[in-house]
């Protein structure tokens, strides 16, 4: 797959992050469809972006960028 998305745990261990904290973010980020949890591999979700929050990201990154050039 594109993205082999990451476990809860692993995500929260990567920000270093309490897990219940992590929890809480991707269940709004999947309600906004942001990311994708996947459990067909596992009895626990893998957790992906979708091409919707792909896309929320990279128009973020250039806005970012803009405000930066203005800002110089």
């Amino acid at each position: 797959s594109k993205h082999p998305g990451k476990h809860l745990l692993e995500i929260a261990h990567a920000l270093d992050l309490n897990h219940h904290t992590v929890k809480w973010h991707i269940k709004k980020m999947y309600m906004a469809e942001l990311v994708e949890g996947d459990t067909s591999h596992s009895k626990y979700p893998v957790y992906y972006p979708t091409e919707t929050g792909i896309s929320s990201v990279q128009q973020l990154k250039i806005k970012k960028r803009k405000k930066t050039h203005k800002a110089s």
